[in-house]
């Protein structure tokens, strides 16, 4: 009787076939990790958000030149790691948005956006929406900074493509369509005085609430209607505030900048 055949050892994790994918990805976040890496946040468009380490980035700039920048436009070649996390094998740079640089005030929005973006935006959760989002505002503020209508655009569709989007067109308590309504952040949208439990719920007049709804169908008004602009940013950031795990230290700093730039007639947040 011949003895059985010895058990067929398996390879070791490393040594095994690893999956790849090559896509197209924004460059939204980045963190020098050790002493010769890079961690690197990619946004893309049918993968949605990576957590991508490039390894020996930092040791060697000519593996990854220029496309380890904020708001970079790459393609990317990602392989899954032994232990599920993704690798950044190589990258060449597509668009390094250099129009983005000349500006303070652009540069301190295309933060925040990224920035939100990030905090917002699932892991490994396909969303092109997102993505042709904030690829399409980063490339319109190659030709300057956006304007505070259409950063208030960008919040609102945001939370639309995450699905967050605000309740605008009926009291999200009773479905009416035709009274006087407040926003309450907590619930998502407008309510109306009869289904105003919350104390958070926030006054909100019939023209800013005709600007939000411009806004979250894709329209931005030019000129905004006198008194919408710092309502409806004070409502957009709480709405946003109640999806957020963390503060964000780049919207403090937009707007700083902001305020500087409006002293000197520039653009608002």
């Amino acid at each position: 009787m011949r003895p059985p055949p010895p058990p067929r050892l398996l390879p070791p994790a490393e040594a095994m076939p690893r999956e790849q994918l090559r896509c197209q990805a924004l460059v939204i976040a980045r963190r020098d990790v050790g002493e010769a890496d890079r961690q690197v946040i990619l946004l893309t468009r049918d993968f949605g958000k990576l957590d991508a380490l490039a390894r020996g980035a930092r040791r060697s700039h000519k593996r990854f030149l220029g496309c380890l920048e904020l708001f970079a436009r790459i393609e990317a070649l990602i392989e899954e790691g032994p232990r599920g996390r993704p690798a950044l094998v190589e990258a060449s740079l597509l668009d390094a948005r250099e129009g983005l640089r000349g500006s303070l005030l652009a540069l301190a929005q295309a933060s925040y956006l990224c920035d939100l973006v990030d905090a917002l935006a699932g892991e490994r959760d396909p969303a092109p929406g997102v993505y042709d989002l904030l690829a399409g505002t980063l490339e319109r503020m190659e030709r300057g900074p956006l304007r505070a209508a259409e950063l208030r655009a960008f919040e609102i569709r945001l939370l639309g493509a995450v699905g967050f989007a605000p309740a605008l067109d009926a009291c999200v308590g009773c479905g009416e369509a035709g009274r006087a309504f407040r926003l309450d952040p907590e619930r998502g949208g407008i309510v109306c005085s009869r289904c105003q439990a919350s104390s958070r719920a926030r006054p909100l007049s019939p023209a800013v609430l005709v600007f939000l709804r411009e806004l979250a169908a894709g329209r931005v008004p030019e000129p905004a209607a006198r008194g919408t602009l710092g309502p409806a940013r004070v409502l957009l950031s709480l709405l946003v505030d109640e999806h957020l795990s963390r503060p964000l230290p780049s919207r403090k700093f937009l707007e700083q900048v902001a305020r500087e730039a409006a002293g000197e007639g520039g653009q608002g947040s």
